[in-house]
């Protein structure tokens, strides 16, 4: 989905336009650009600076290919969806979020819910979602997010 043909760079950001339809988008809605900021705060935590240094480590292995994630094993050619949802389900699985219960899909309700909780305005959630109204946030997206038990976090976070 992500193509450096289709990239902007600042010296603070990378904005990525989506020119194919989304599968989440109604037919006439025009997809909201992708824009990953630098996080100065925190390099180990900076999109920008990690998204810097994989294009810099994969410039020689790209070829003609433009898509942005390509596979690390010859022919570098773009990976596939499966491929994308395995390294998220891997990610997840190495933050400790129980995969069995959530899936690689399950991060848009986690992140639009989060935003919510931390007071995001409906409205900016919405948007950068890419919906209209409410009604579909509300039934199938708005969920609270599980807290850890007393328990698990003595436990975990004893010294």
């Amino acid at each position: 989905m992500l193509d450096t043909a289709c990239m902007k760079v600042t010296e603070s950001s990378y904005e990525f336009s989506l020119p194919e339809h989304v599968k989440q988008s109604r037919p006439s809605f025009k997809t909201p650009s992708v824009i990953l900021k630098a996080y100065p705060v925190n390099k180990a935590l900076c999109v920008y600076s990690h998204l810097t240094e994989y294009l810099k480590r994969t410039q020689s292995l790209r070829g003609a290919e433009t898509k942005l994630f390509i596979s690390f094993v010859k022919p570098h050619k773009r990976v596939s969806r499966d491929t994308i949802s395995r390294w998220i389900r891997t990610t997840m699985e190495s933050a400790g979020i129980d995969i069995s219960m959530f899936k690689p899909h399950s991060t848009r309700m986690a992140a639009t819910s989060k935003a919510k909780g931390a007071s995001v305005p409906i409205q900016e959630i919405l948007r950068t979602a890419g919906w209209s109204s409410s009604g579909t946030f509300d039934p199938f997206y708005d969920k609270p997010l599980m807290e850890e038990s007393t328990f698990a976090s003595a436990v975990l976070n004893n010294d």
